[in-house]
């Protein structure tokens, strides 16, 4: 036990077994049947899965789309040229025109969870982009510019769900799995990155070519957003099959009495000026930028200094995500296991989890730098992509820890941070690379180290798992 453990359950207005800290196993063991929040966990999943298949099947499909075709006609293979004859800059607006939309929603988007709750914001996210997917196909055939403006428009529709999500859990996560949770139904991102990109390629090479991704991919979703609004309940007092055992397990983080919602002041100055608050934004804009540079930037990385073919570069490139899925679900799980039988405090926890995952990450991807051996840079960016999902329990649960009332709003604020590292990450990345040495990669790899140490000593220094003074109810 630790000096830090003054930062106890008592400062979350929890029930009483739970604001003593002496919440245990065994009160858990009690609950009759499957835990509904077991159920939610599987929704959000496949949730998160259907917002990262929309945003990464374009990726693979635009490779069908604005390539060459080869077709047989009278047993003769004939070239017949590509659909869309897009400049590779034309591509690039169109692949950046999502985060244009998805950006500008963020801090929206906690205001709206906060005024409606996170089930319709969520909900009707995921539909709506789902829509837009399926009618895709004959948008674009139309007019691309059109097709631009249908991208902004789902980045606008899933830039409402990390804060929905957030409030979700603010309201259905007791604090001993908070990070469990939260992390085992992000991990529906990684794995729905991991499934979409070669599901679309086998797709766009079908019968149905292309358009048949985006048929498939958009339906999945319009069916999830049925399920999801007949099995998910807003709060646990709502849910009609709930057991009383577990809504005490859970407690009550904070009443979503609509009456009272729409009473709510949010606290700005206060949320502005608060060093927490500021810590998680910081962490999430240097985490961000770690991770976008690994997955955007080093692709080509492997093309300029490694050497990788395409489809080299496209099978390697799954398999960090695959240990990044494995650790982060493993870490979280480790972190509450660790809060729940006192080992550490949950602050303590929060903090070493995040420093470990910034920094071992970071330690890999400069290794990278010195290493020429094409077999052992791709080692090397497995493990640093992989390490990063240790951080997983850090500062995104943190953002409930500091008020549950206001987590969808305070996700939002610093999500907006960590969005803003998807367009300045790569933009560094190819002003510093202009001729695709390794040194000049070499300086790409110290410059996310620093940013990682950086962030790792601000929220070190200011963060906090303390439920703050404005965040009362």
């Amino acid at each position: 036990m630790t000096d830090e453990q003054e930062d106890w359950p008592k400062n979350d207005s929890r029930g009483s077994s739970q604001a003593s800290g002496e919440v245990s196993t065994t009160e858990h063991q009690k609950i009759p049947g499957i835990p509904k929040r077991y159920i939610l966990v599987l929704l959000c999943f496949f949730g998160l899965f259907q917002m990262y298949a929309i945003r990464t099947c374009l990726s693979v499909a635009i490779v069908a789309m604005a390539t060459n075709r080869t077709v047989i006609e009278n047993g003769v293979e004939v070239n017949k040229g590509p659909e869309f004859d897009w400049t590779s800059e034309v591509q690039g607006i169109i692949l950046g025109s999502f985060y244009y939309g998805y950006a500008v929603f963020q801090i929206p988007a906690g205001m709206l969870a906060l005024r409606y709750g996170g089930k319709p914001v969520f909900g009707f996210a995921i539909l709506i982009a789902s829509i837009l997917t399926v009618v895709t196909p004959p948008i674009v055939r139309y007019n691309f510019k059109l097709f631009i403006v249908l991208r902004i428009f789902e980045g606008l529709a899933l830039g409402l769900i990390a804060a929905a999500h957030h409030c979700i859990w603010a309201t259905w996560s007791p604090m001993f799995e908070r990070s469990s949770l939260l992390t085992i139904a992000g991990s529906g991102t990684i794995v729905g990155t991991i499934v979409t990109m070669p599901i679309t390629g086998v797709l766009s090479e079908s019968e149905g070519g292309w358009p048949f991704a985006f048929y498939f991919i958009g339906s999945f979703g319009i069916l999830w957003f049925v399920v999801w609004q007949i099995c998910m309940y807003e709060t646990p007092k709502d849910h009609p099959c709930i057991s009383k055992e577990e809504i005490d397990y859970i407690g009550n983080p904070w009443d979503m009495d609509p009456e009272k919602v729409v009473k709510i002041n949010i606290p700005w100055k206060d949320i502005g000026l608060s060093l927490p608050v500021w810590a998680c934004t910081l962490t999430f804009l240097v985490s961000d930028w770690c991770f976008y540079t690994m997955l955007i930037c080093i692709p080509l990385y492997m093309k300029q200094v490694l050497k990788c073919s395409v489809a080299e570069t496209g099978f390697i490139s799954a398999i960090p995500y695959i240990l990044m899925a494995i650790i982060s679900p493993s870490a979280s799980l480790l972190a509450d296991q660790l809060i729940t039988r006192k080992v550490y405090s949950i602050e303590f926890t929060r903090k070493l989890f995040q420093a470990v995952g910034l920094l071992i990450s970071s330690c890999f991807v400069v290794a990278v730098g010195y290493e020429t051996r094409a077999f052992s840079s791709l080692v090397l960016l497995t493990l640093g992509i992989g390490t990063y999902g240790i951080g997983s329990p850090g500062a995104s649960p943190n953002l409930i820890d500091l008020s549950p009332k206001y987590a969808g709003l305070l996700m939002g604020i610093a999500n907006t941070a960590g969005s803003l590292s998807g367009f300045l990450s790569p933009a560094v990345v190819g002003i510093l690379t202009t001729h695709g040495t390794l040194e000049e990669w070499r300086l790409v790899f110290w410059l996310t180290a620093l940013m990682a140490l950086t962030g790792t000593l601000v929220y070190t220094a200011f963060g906090s798992a303390h439920k703050q003074p404005w965040a009362e109810d």
